[in-house]
Order: structure tokens, then C-alpha cells, then sequence
């Protein structure tokens, strides 16, 4: 499917959200199309979620040396974050219907997905946070958000994936945390109309449409 290009960007773009984490390259620290709005607030990570977070990096970041010591362990949490004419909300804000999204990302255990053919799973942002690591001796900045994600239904034929017109999942109260537990935002694939339904027996799941988000990066930005 040939992607479109929105006017007034660079002839050279790509669409983050759908590139193989593998080509994303130096794409992950482009945040100037994101824009924070509302409240800031200092955090303090806990070594659990430090050590996550690195490993997340090491991920976005295959060719690098990423140690712990290179993650700062203060970030800024963020209440809301625009991305062009969409209004991302956290979870915290219980008015908003944009806090869940679809994303490869994930896969079935918590850890991050490399495989493209993965399916696009939903998920509720918990929170963005801003957040510095050092690369190669420099500070860069990233702009997360904390995913709580669903799991698949165990009727797979009841669950569709790719972007497909609805998908049904379940709260994935029991997977294991992992470093998917942190994602760019860059790597959001939709936002979601949804709905939460009680299905053959699970209770809860959601149905989601999603909304289509275009995150768009210049590729002319990768170091």
C-alpha cells in the first residue's frame, strides 16, 4: 500500500509507526513534530524501570553500547502530548477516548517484537515522560509513553490484527513485564475508537476501530 505524503513536508519521509524497528535508525530522537503540552512533572525511575528502560534503548538502538549508567534516572512525566492535530491523553485522564493505541510493539511475553509480520496490538498509555540518555557522549532526548497492553483473545478467530476495520483483545493482566512496557511515541501506529465488552466469557475486552495517525519523520534527520 503506497503511503500518502501530508502537504508542506519534505518530499523524503517515512512513516515511523509502520517502519521495521531495525530501519528506524537515529529516527527515535526526532521529536520536533511532537508537542508537549499542560503539566510536567519531575520523576524519580526506580532501578526496575531504569534497567527496563535500557534495555528498551539497546533495542532502539542495536548498534550502540548502552549501559545503565547512561540512563538518566530522572525523567518528566507528561499529561498530554500532541502529535500534529491529535491530542494524545494518559490514562489518568478518564474524559478521553485517545488513550488507547495500536502499535507493533509488543509481543506475546512483554518484550519488544522485531518481527514486522507481528500483529498490531492495542494498548492504554499509562503516561509520556520525557527522558535523556547518553549516546556517543552527547545528551539526547526521547519522548516515551508507559503502555499497559491486551492480549489476544484465545479464540483467534475472533481476533484481527494489521489495522483491520475492528480488533477484539483482552486486558493482559497476566503479561509479564517487560522493556515493551516503555515505547517512542514516534512508534505509534493509531489512535483507537473502542468500546469494552464482556466476549465468549472474558470480561472486558476491548473493540477497537483504529484511527489512522500519521507520525511522520524526516529520514534526512538520521545521524
Amino acid at each position: 500500500m503506497q503511503l500518502s505524503r501530508p502537504p508542506n513536508l519534505p518530499r523524503n519521509i517515512q512513516l515511523s509507526g509502520s517502519l521495521p524497528i531495525s530501519e528506524c535508525g537515529e529516527l527515535w530522537n526526532v521529536i520536533d513534530h511532537l508537542k508537549i503540552k499542560g503539566r510536567q512533572t519531575r520523576h524519580l525511575l526506580d532501578p526496575d524501570d531504569r534497567t527496563l528502560l535500557m534495555n528498551t534503548y539497546r533495542v532502539m538502538y542495536p548498534n550502540r553500547s548502552i549501559t545503565l549508567s547512561d540512563v538518566y534516572d530522572i525523567c518528566f512525566k507528561l499529561d498530554t502530548l500532541h502529535v500534529g492535530s491529535h491530542r494524545l491523553s494518559c490514562g489518568s485522564n478518564h474524559q478521553s477516548k485517545k488513550c488507547i493505541v495500536m502499535a507493533n510493539w509488543c509481543d506475546a511475553n512483554g518484550n519488544i517484537t522485531t518481527d514486522h509480520d507481528n500483529l498490531t496490538r492495542p494498548g492504554q498509555i499509562r503516561y509520556f515522560f520525557l527522558h535523556n540518555i547518553n549516546l556517543n557522549g552527547k545528551k539526547v532526548t526521547h519522548i516515551f509513553c508507559s503502555v499497559n497492553w491486551y492480549s489476544e483473545l484465545v479464540d483467534g478467530n475472533l481476533c484481527q490484527g494489521k489495522l483491520s476495520p475492528s480488533v477484539i483483545y483482552r486486558p493482559s493482566d497476566k503479561m509479564p513485564t517487560g522493556p515493551a512496557g516503555f515505547m517512542p511515541v514516534q512508534r505509534i501506529r493509531s489512535i483507537c475508537a473502542y468500546s469494552i465488552r464482556n466476549i465468549n466469557g472474558f470480561k472486558n475486552c476491548i473493540v477497537a476501530s483504529p484511527v489512522n495517525l500519521n507520525i511522520y519523520v524526516e529520514t534526512e534527520c538520521i545521524l
